[in-house]
């Protein structure tokens, strides 16, 4: 008999919602597939009776595993310190018994239980190879994460949330082969929290040279290096078929802001998002003036710390 888990309490999902469905709680039955996804995660203090692996064994006995289409997997208990290999090793064994599975979210972990620089990552490569058939995949948390060669060829939508990515990590999202690819969003962070990569990391994304033909919206958010990143833009093939670019969250300036006015490429898009930046009054009214029938989404201005020795611009999300 399926145990009846307690509900979620007081708790800020990450995904409320995967890839147009809505995510719904496993508290012992799966009532709402085909049409909800499901997260499996466990209360606090619900770890000392059982392990995440034993409550995602009790789903997939559920007659209607089969049909899932959306998992999200949530805080694997006091073990997220270490890492989810256990989750990583139960996903793999499972394979199989999710045959309509095609979309994935590993370490949906708000702040009341971990701190995002606190995730402990790892090796998800053999969770990609295991659902190639995945149309959605996103994983949160930097730290030990590994994505290996990405091969996905149903791709639609590719999301990585951090603190501080590797430039590994980077490296290997840019060169990934997901050939049908429409949306990725890269939440890079910052030096302080694990972050590693530069620009030089992206250019095969913003040169064109990786293979994403349908790519329409691009995120390379939460960025310290937003800066470079905008000055990069300049003469990237990548524009060419953007309908989106989003640059938030980050510690863009008026220096990365007009890379972007001096940028023609910018008047095919359809949305700029440069919320959470450091640009000033002045240079929001120039790039608006700029690109006239561009949304461009400037609200949330920060504020720079510091004096004149030494000024501090900070990401959206980092510890």
């Amino acid at each position: 008999m399926t145990p009846i888990y307690p509900e979620e309490s007081d708790y800020l999902s990450f995904q409320d919602t995967l890839f147009g469905r809505p995510v719904l709680a496993f508290t012992g039955d799966l009532e709402g597939v085909p049409d909800a996804a499901y997260r499996v995660r466990l209360e606090y203090d619900e770890d000392k009776q059982h392990s995440w692996a034993t409550k995602f064994k009790h789903l997939l006995d559920q007659p209607q595993a089969a049909q899932l289409r959306g998992l999200v997997v949530g805080s694997w208990g006091e073990t997220w310190e270490e890492g989810p290999e256990d989750v990583i090793q139960a996903l793999i064994a499972a394979a199989d018994r999710l045959p309509n599975l095609e979309a994935l979210f590993i370490g949906d972990i708000d702040s009341q239980e971990a701190e995002i620089s606190w995730i402990h990552q790892g090796d998800l490569s053999p969770v990609l190879s295991a659902f190639p058939n995945l149309r959605f995949f996103g994983a949160q948390g930097g730290t030990n994460l590994n994505l290996g060669m990405v091969r996905l060829p149903r791709l639609e939508e590719l999301k990585i949330v951090a603190g501080g990515l590797s430039a590994e990590v980077v490296q290997q999202v840019a060169g990934a082969d997901a050939p049908e690819l429409r949306k990725l969003e890269l939440y890079i962070g910052t030096s302080d929290y694990g972050g590693s990569s530069s620009v030089h990391d992206l250019r095969p994304l913003l040169e064109g040279t990786a293979a994403f033909p349908k790519l329409v919206s691009l995120g390379l958010m939460n960025c310290d290096y937003a800066d470079a990143v905008a000055e990069a833009l300049q003469g990237a093939p990548i524009l060419e078929q953007l309908d989106i670019l989003d640059l938030s969250q980050g510690t863009l300036t008026d220096a990365g802001a007009r890379a972007l006015i001096a940028n023609p490429a910018l008047s095919r898009l359809k949305k700029l998002d440069l919320h959470h930046h450091y640009v000033s009054d002045e240079v929001l009214a120039d790039l608006r003036a700029t690109f006239p029938a561009l949304e461009i989404d400037a609200s949330d201005p920060q504020e720079e710390d510091g004096d004149d020795d030494e000024v501090y611009r900070y990401v959206a999300i980092s510890e």
